[in-house]
């Protein structure tokens, strides 16, 4: 479309430059125009005495030179819409898993996402223990349905204790506290947001069986420690996402809750990670009891286990 358009562009330009000429160099043509302005004109397009051919390499080097200057006046401005395209679609992207605070800063700081690195976080899984089964009896609608308003309702608890969804795994989720930045209090946050989420699923739970649905139970597990973080997939679909032994463990503590019949287990590295600058609230810790050392599942040592119950409900 730029090729043709500037065709047209250098063909009407040659048109009148080769009219411009000729009206200039026709005695008959003289005697119409008073010799003021057809001075002044021949003087402006400095075509006096000018063979044709020069006169026409003047006005195609003239063009050459007003094409190139257009040219690249729409590349540029091509590139700055293709930018800002490619920024908010990455604004939209990032949005998905981080909360808005954190997407200004990454938006502004995009290669702090690049390559890798090794750092301390905590790991948080959240799962709705039994669905399977359960679902095998909704309609498809249902099923969706039922995820998306679970997904609701955990998402922004996620983002309010300034945690990453670092993916969504089925009806259940990945958190990060410490992506893509680590804080000091990422596993004070991870307990917290535990808590709120296992809280406010069995208060959902209760509302839907006033109303005739079955009820949702949620497992939750974290653990703290180093991970690896870093974009991984293909070059025009990269996520940002968090890996190694702390994520394995976090996902088999989030595994063993229907063992023990605890809404949430944490490592005591977690415990002891989220209460080195103050302790957990009361309500909190009155709630905890210790397991003990229990072994994991594709892990050599036993890990110390704590495990965080459901509230009690007043009667």
């Amino acid at each position: 479309v730029l090729i043709s358009r500037l065709a047209a562009t250098l063909g009407l330009f040659v048109s009148f430059a080769w009219a411009l000429y000729a009206a200039a160099h026709v005695d008959s043509f003289k005697g119409f125009i008073s010799d003021g302005p057809y001075d002044l004109l021949r003087q402006l397009m400095q075509i006096q005495n000018v063979e044709p051919w020069v006169f026409m390499m003047n006005q195609v080097v003239l063009l050459a030179i007003t094409t190139g200057l257009i040219a690249g006046a729409i590349w540029r401005a091509r590139r700055h819409v293709e930018r800002a395209v490619q920024a908010e679609a990455q604004r939209s992207n990032l949005g998905r898993f981080f909360s808005p605070q954190v997407v200004t800063r990454l938006a502004e700081n995009a290669a702090s996402l690049d390559g890798g690195r090794t750092q301390n976080a905590a790991v948080l899984f959240i799962d709705i223990i039994g669905s399977t089964r359960r679902m095998e009896s909704f309609t498809p609608e249902q099923v969706i349905e039922a995820v998306r308003a679970f997904h609701q309702r955990v998402v922004p608890i996620v983002f309010r204790h300034n945690g990453a969804v670092d993916k969504f795994l089925g009806d259940g989720i990945m958190a990060v506290f410490g992506a893509p930045e680590k804080q000091p209090d990422d596993a004070r946050d991870a307990v917290l947001c535990a808590v709120e989420v296992l809280d406010t699923v069995d208060r959902w739970s209760v509302d839907r069986v006033a109303r005739g649905y079955i009820p949702v139970t949620v497992g939750l597990g974290i653990h703290y420690g180093p991970v690896i973080q870093g974009n991984v997939g293909i070059e025009d679909r990269l996520e940002f996402t968090t890996l190694g032994d702390t994520v394995n463990l976090a996902s088999r503590l989030e595994g063993m809750t229907r063992q023990h019949g605890a809404g949430i287990l944490i490592s005591r590295e977690t415990l002891e990670a989220a209460e080195r600058s103050n302790p957990l609230p009361p309500e909190i810790r009155s709630r905890c009891r210790n397991l003990g050392y229990l072994p994991i599942a594709g892990h050599e040592a036993p890990i110390d286990v704590i495990a965080i119950d459901r509230r009690k409900e007043k009667t």
